[in-house]
C-alpha cells in the first residue's frame, strides 16, 4: 500500500518514520516542518494533495477539527484512510465517516500488548474498579484534555468491557486537567489526566475486590519488541481489521465523550 499522510507535527511524524518506503508523499501546509521531514526522512511533501500523485491510502494525523473534511473525499475516491485520535469532535462529524468500510480508527493502546492480555484476563478477575493515571508536561491543545489525553482512556475502558457502553459518564474538568469516570455493569472506571500534572505518566490498575491495588499497566517502563504504533499499522496496511479499528469504535469514543463534556 502506499500511503499518504496528512500532517507532520508532534505525531505525524512517527508515522511518517514507522511507514518507511510506503509513505510516498507528507500533505504539511507549514513549510518549516514540511522542509525538516524531508530532509529527515528523505520523502517528498506539498502544502496540499497533488490531483495527479498516485496512492492507495492516507494516514490523517492534523488537528481533529479537520478529520472528518479530509477523510471523507478520500474515501468517497475508495481509499484506505487512517483517522488518529480523537476520531471526530462531535458525533455529528464522526457520523460522516462511520459508514465507510475503509476507514480505520486509530486507538493506539488497543493494540498495546499489554491492554490486549488485560482484556483477555479481566473477566476472571473480581473487579471492583480500574483507576487511570494519564499525565504531560505539555504539549497544551486548544480542544479539552478529554478529547486529548482523556479519549486513550476511554476507549481502553470501552475495549476492557467488551465494547459495552457505559450506563453513567461523569467528567470534572479544570483548565488544564480532567477528572473522568464512567459506570459499566460490571465495574466502574477512572482516570485524571493532565497537560501539566508532572512527568510522563501511563499507568492503569486493576482494583480487585478482594486482592486490593494491583498495577497491571505501567506504558512508560514497559519495553516492547515492536511499538503498538508498528502494530496498529501493519494491520492498516492489510486493509483487513480487526474489531478494535472499526470506524463504529471511533464513533462510539466520540459518544462517550460528548457525554461526558453534557
Amino acid at each position: 500500500m502506499k500511503v499518504v499522510v496528512f500532517g507532520a507535527g508532534y505525531w505525524g511524524k512517527n508515522y511518517i518514520r514507522e511507514l518507511g518506503r510506503r509513505c510516498v508523499l507528507v500533505v504539511e501546509p507549514d513549510p518549516v516542518k514540511a522542509r525538516n521531514i524531508s530532509e529527515q526522512f528523505e520523502v517528498p511533501s506539498a502544502p496540499a494533495l497533488p490531483p495527479d500523485v498516485e496512492f492507495d491510502g492516507a494516514v490523517l494525523a492534523v488537528p481533529p477539527m479537520l478529520n472528518a473534511a479530509l477523510a471523507e473525499p478520500l474515501l468517497l475516491q475508495g481509499k484506505y484512510v487512517l483517522v488518529e485520535k480523537p476520531f471526530a469532535l462531535s458525533t455529528a462529524e464522526a457520523r460522516r465517516l462511520v459508514a465507510y468500510k475503509r476507514c480505520m480508527a486509530a486507538h493506539i493502546y488497543l493494540w498495546h500488548p499489554s491492554v490486549i492480555e488485560l482484556a483477555e484476563r479481566l473477566p476472571s478477575l473480581d473487579v471492583d474498579h480500574l483507576f487511570s493515571r494519564r499525565t504531560n508536561n505539555g504539549p497544551i491543545r486548544t480542544w479539552p484534555v478529554e478529547w486529548d489525553l482523556g479519549v486513550h482512556d476511554v476507549s481502553i475502558f470501552y475495549y476492557l468491557s467488551g465494547w459495552e457502553k457505559p450506563m453513567e459518564v461523569w467528567c470534572h474538568r479544570g483548565e488544564n486537567y480532567a477528572l473522568l469516570n464512567l459506570e459499566f455493569s460490571r465495574w466502574d472506571a477512572s482516570s485524571y489526566v493532565s497537560w501539566l500534572g508532572g512527568p510522563k505518566v501511563r499507568e492503569l490498575d486493576v482494583v480487585e475486590k478482594s486482592k486490593g491495588v494491583r498495577e497491571v499497566f505501567d506504558d512508560v517502563s514497559t519495553v516492547l519488541g515492536t511499538p503498538p504504533l508498528a502494530l496498529m499499522l501493519e494491520e492498516f496496511l492489510t486493509g483487513a481489521w480487526s474489531d478494535r479499528g472499526q470506524a463504529q469504535v471511533g464513533y462510539d469514543v466520540v459518544e462517550i465523550l460528548e457525554r461526558m463534556t453534557r
